[in-house]
């Protein structure tokens, strides 16, 4: 059986470096030189060559909020944070607007893309013509290096041979990495040997740099006995499991099977036949380390009954992810990236028109399970497989979803082929993961998916065919998210969340409602959320509800962690919310219904008015006779017809500290219901505008900036600050002061001096408002809506009626049609 199995086990490390110096030497030929100097002359735009490397989780987005905020000390403050009030004023009054500079973070080569695109406005058929001549010079290229290629081949371990799609080239792989200048040198090396999965994985200067080592040695762990405890645990899985678990086991084992005949994956075979086939000992599973392949429930399919069930393989409880050090972490796209490409055409193409601009989208068919491991004995899987009545190994060549070196490698593909796809061929692309979308000018299209295309032949990882392989259209999703250019000639472009999408997050979230929340569901549940909030809505509306609900499920894991399943059986989960729990699970549910689109307006003949220059500040000393009190002082440098300057200056009331929990100090809370005062006061000055927050409280700025706190009264308060950012459409920058320079600091002790030289108007305590705390986050977000939200828009009924809808063909969806018989 082992001859039939196209994998091995890991060279030493002496054949190992072996391999590498034979690489090299073969791609420091000739025929290699002269490619890269060819390739290296055609590059689309002077920053196609060079790569810089990320310093954040996203690689390129746009926003129409805030993404980084500055600590104290750093560089690029708005304003200078130690000098004194005055001075600071100085500064503050004469601020540009950041939301109209520093929305946009775009990479260069990207805009060499766009650019480059732009210069064919006026010729699409030079266009046209210019890509195809591309193509044919890289078409010709993998020809005449096909020697080298097969050299090449000659080096790569089984796993790897396997997997390589027909049609790669790997010399002209590396020719391109070396032509753009991408970092990442080992890549051809480990395209040969497989990627590590365990051990020290190499740094490919590609990810922002994050060092996180391994809390264990793969040789450490007592592989066969961890095998045996699979098999034990998996049949107690079975025997105890209820229908639904079962149903469950039985999709898997199908799926399963499937990816042996899609020939990505082998088995089953009894625990003895692994080990004869992989160690060479029927009595000896020593050389591999079995992942417990198990079900995610995600919805139904579209029959309306059957579950759709994802199998994920738990590298986390095998320890095997705890055997792993890397250097980097890696750094993405979000579903914002087809608008960041449609602001970039809209500076770049000529000025007396926009283009009809359309997007498509690819996927890369099986993802994770065709690039090669270096290690099969990592890749392993176990079930229960139903077919068998027992317990069944299968093994990968490729990666399982689930081991934590299989994201950093994936990411090494796709990232390279559209860096390459940019830069030698000018495509406005961009990758996430195994997700791609192309952003062009309807004349351009279909062009760039074509391009998409050929270079994963080259790279030997064909993308999917079918429903995956999406046509360039106005409106499009990417990642869940759509985005409309149907009305981009007049330079609006509009991003909103795909109603389906919204749909299966209301029902799932209702199911947790009524039935609790497992751990395993919890983890997914919280990202898709999160992801769906940073792409598809506006601000910080819903991070505290979210954090609410982390910090939950965080601290019921600590009470009851994992442990590794053996012989004393499987614990019962508790899987019941906490009234905290509950109420932000309601209120995500709530805002679900809600989630507005972001409307991006390019080419607009209308100046903003200048933002609001708020200052803010709270006070506590517990042995004053006013013990709190908070401080606003609020500059409009474009009021209309009310004031420039105006203050607040008010103690916090009982009702307040009755609603916090008890605490020695309440500085922190009270510095976050300042700024949220101030908004609550004087709601129609703040209607539409935008508004730059200063605050000398790092706990307050920072939650306020990232929209939710550790501290749930803190979370709390926050939450009602963006509920009321979103039903007044107001768009908050923060920054950080130094308290001697904080013009709040005065009135925060009933100083107010100052602000009366300055004409300042005072906002008396009949029209100060506090937020009421003894109301649910529900409650308080529909009472803020309704007293304050404009009438629904037509956009936002659709959108409830399309959720409605999405949500009725979830739960009753129409018979497949039925097949006529052929006469």
């Amino acid at each position: 059986m082992k001859d039939r199995l196209p994998l091995a086990l890991p060279p030493s490390a002496d054949r190992l470096a072996l391999i590498a110096l034979q690489v090299a030497a073969i791609l420091s030929s000739d025929a290699v030189t002269a490619v890269t100097t060819s390739l290296s002359a055609s590059l689309v735009g002077p920053n196609s060559f060079g790569y810089v490397r990320p310093t954040s989780a996203l690689f390129q987005s746009i926003a129409d909020h805030q993404t980084h905020i500055s600590i104290p000390g750093a560089d690029d403050l708005l304003v200078a944070q130690t000098k004194f009030i005055k001075e600071h004023l100085a500064e503050s009054m004469i601020l540009n607007n950041p939301f109209t500079s520093d929305m946009r973070h775009a990479r260069d080569d990207l805009i060499d893309a766009v650019k480059y695109t732009c210069s064919f406005a006026d010729n699409p058929a030079a266009f046209h013509a210019d890509r195809i001549r591309r193509l044919d010079e890289w078409q010709s290229a993998a020809a005449n290096l096909a020697p080298v290629h097969d050299l090449l081949h000659s080096f790569m371990v089984p796993q790897a041979v396997h997997l390589l799609g027909p049609g790669a080239s790997l010399p002209l792989i590396e020719i391109a990495r070396r032509a753009i200048g991408w970092p990442d040198a080992q890549f051809i090396f480990h395209k040969i040997t497989g990627f590590p999965t365990v051990g020290d994985y190499p740094d490919t200067g590609t990810f922002r740099a994050i060092e996180r080592p391994a809390k264990r040695a793969y040789s450490s762990l007592d592989h066969s006995k961890h095998n045996h405890r699979m098999i034990r645990t998996l049949r107690q899985q079975w025997q105890r499991g209820s229908p639904l678990q079962r149903e469950a086991m039985r999709i898997v084992t199908a799926k399963t099977i499937a990816e042996v005949a899609a020939g990505i994956c082998f088995g089953g075979f009894t625990l003895h036949e692994l080990s004869n086939a992989l160690c060479g000992d029927a009595d000896d599973s020593s050389c591999f380390h079995s992942l417990h392949r198990f079900g995610v429930v995600q919805g139904v399919e579209k029959d309306g009954v059957t579950p759709r069930v994802r199998p994920c393989d738990n590298a986390k409880s095998s320890l095997t992810n705890e055997c792993l050090s890397t250097h980097e972490t890696i750094a993405v796209e979000d579903a914002s990236f087809p608008i960041l490409a449609a602001s970039l055409f809209a500076e770049f193409y000529p000025a007396d028109r926009l283009p009809a601009l359309v997007h498509s989208t690819d996927d890369v068919k099986s993802a994770f399970r065709v690039v090669a491991a270096l290690d099969p004995g990592t890749t392993v899987v176990a079930i229960y497989d139903t077919s068998a009545r027992d317990v069944r190994f299968y093994i990968l060549p490729g990666h399982n979803f689930g081991l934590a070196a299989a994201v950093i490698t994936f990411n090494r593909h796709s990232q390279l082929i559209a860096a390459i796809a940019r830069r030698c061929f000018g495509v406005p692309c961009c990758a996430y993961f195994d997700d791609y979308d192309c952003t062009e000018p309807l004349w351009a299209a279909p062009s760039g998916k074509m391009v998409l295309k050929r270079l994963h032949l080259i790279f030997g990882v064909p993308l999917a065919e079918d429903q995956k392989d999406v046509p360039p259209r106005p409106v499009n999703v990417f990642l869940g998210v759509i985005s409309d250019f149907s009305r981009f000639a007049q330079g609006i472009a509009v991003l909103r969340a795909k109603p389906a999408r919204v749909a299966g997050l209301i029902l799932e979230a209702t199911h947790f409602l009524d039935h609790g929340m497992l751990r395993a569901e919890a983890k997914t549940f919280f990202g898709k959320c999160e992801f769906l909030q940073l792409s598809a809505t506006a601000g910080r509306l819903g991070r505290a509800a979210l954090g609410l609900l982390r910090r939950w499920d965080t601290a019921r894991r600590h009470e009851r962690p994992d442990f590794p399943p053996g012989d004393e059986g499987l614990p019962e989960e508790d899987t019941s919310l906490s009234t905290l729990a509950r109420e932000a699970l309601s209120f995500l549910i709530f805002l679900l219904w809600r989630l507005p689109p972001r409307t991006f307006r390019f080419r607009d003949k209308k100046a903003p008015r200048l933002p609001i220059i708020l200052y803010t500040d709270g006070m506590y000393e517990a042995a004053a006779s006013v013990p709190a009190r908070i401080g606003v002082a609020a500059y409009d440098r474009d009021p209309g017809e009310g004031p420039e300057w105006w203050h607040i200056s008010a103690a916090v009331p009982q009702s307040m500290f009755a609603a916090w929990k008890p605490r020695t100090q309440y500085i922190g809370p009270i510095e976050v219901v300042a700024p949220l005062v101030a908004l609550l006061s004087c709601p129609e000055r703040f209607r539409d505008r935008d508004v730059i927050l200063f605050i000398d409280n790092t706990g307050a700025l920072f939650g306020i900036g990232k929209g939710d706190s550790r501290d749930d009264d803190s979370a709390k308060m926050i939450h009602i600050f963006h509920c009321l950012c979103a039903v007044l459409n107001v768009r908050v920058w923060t920054e950080y002061v130094a308290s001697g320079a904080n013009l709040a600091d005065l009135p925060s002790r009933d100083d107010l001096t100052l602000l009366t030289s300055m004409g300042s108007e005072t906002i008396h305590s009949d029209q100060v408002r506090f937020p009421d705390m003894t109301l649910s986050l529900t409650e308080l977000f529909d009472q803020l809506e309704r007293e304050l939200a404009p009438a629904p828009s037509s956009n936002a009924k659709r959108h409830r009626a399309q959720v409605e809808e999405a949500i009725q063909a979830i739960l009753s969806p129409k018979p497949a049609p039925k097949k006529r018989r052929h006469q």
